[in-house]
């Protein structure tokens, strides 16, 4: 008996990341945390069961580059699984650069959102909106199968959902030998974040709304921050005050609706670590 519970115990090695491209954030006409019990309910167990380890945007490592881990993974995980439900503008573009550079996707939708792309040959899963828990298990089961179905495809050179190969493209995108992304990138990359999010809680003040429009303030204002304190420490004079002002200017919107705070102490702390090392790198000895 000993022998079997611990065969049963052991992990099978992962296949490696599943990168989730989803709604992160709640999304109009769906209740509150809605895309947080697709993930833990449906995508994440059926990734596992695949044998890959999911991961999505919000799980990962929370550093200063952090978008350039984010995009580093839509090009390297060896499998992405997408959720295109609400059409939501975020995940169409990460989905478009993983299709630009041809790696191997699944892509999904409730049955609730109308029909993404006017392609015929791709191959989405569609899952009941509702969630309930019979319909959940069935997608589960398909998922997993489409998963395995989707990596042989790739393995013999056949992908299944390939707009390059749908559209009959002569070759993919391929990265630039980069080590790291520079750091304006990364900051226009935070601006259109915001702007984006700013974009879609604007409307009606209804509680939820402000809730989510505040931790988007919060959440980008700390980024920000943490880019400012990494790039101190590296870039010119000039580049480095401008991205203290744009941090300096995020900090005073957070503030703006949540006046005081441990999040807000430390986000003027990060900042004011960020100056102490301009001034330390370019005043005058």
């Amino acid at each position: 008996m000993a022998n079997k519970k611990a065969t049963r115990s052991r992990k099978r090695p992962s296949k490696g990341e599943c990168f989730v491209i989803m709604p992160i954030s709640d999304q109009p006409g769906y209740p509150d945390g809605h895309f947080g019990d697709v993930y833990r309910d449906l995508i994440k167990p059926a990734v596992k069961t695949s044998g890959y380890t999911p991961v999505r945007a919000d799980e990962v490592k929370k550093t200063n580059l952090i978008h350039e881990d984010i995009l580093r993974r839509l090009l390297d995980t060896p499998l992405a699984v997408c959720d295109l439900s609400s059409r939501n503008p975020n995940v169409l573009f990460e989905l478009g650069i993983r299709q630009a550079f041809d790696k191997p996707t699944v892509l999904l939708k409730d049955d609730k959102t109308p029909e993404v792309f006017d392609v015929g040959p791709l191959r989405y899963i569609e899952y009941a909106h509702s969630l309930r828990y019979a319909d959940v298990l069935e997608a589960q089961a398909e998922l997993d199968q489409v998963i395995g179905e989707t990596i042989e495809a790739a393995e013999s050179g056949e992908l299944v959902n390939s707009l390059i190969r749908l559209l009959a493209l002569q070759e993919a995108a391929t990265k630039p030998d980069a080590p790291t992304m520079d750091a304006a990138t990364l900051v226009e990359l935070v601006r259109a974040e915001i702007r984006s999010e700013l974009r879609a809680h604007q409307g009606p003040k209804l509680p939820s709304r402000q809730k989510r429009g505040r931790a988007v303030l919060i959440d980008r204002a700390t980024r920000l921050t943490q880019l400012a304190l990494a790039i101190s420490r590296t870039e010119g004079r000039s580049e480095v005050r401008q991205y203290i002002e744009e941090a300096d200017e995020a900090i005073r919107l957070a503030k703006s609706v949540e006046s005081d705070s441990a999040r807000v102490r430390e986000l003027d702390r990060t900042l004011q670590q960020a100056r102490d090392v301009e001034r330390a790198r370019f005043s005058p000895v």
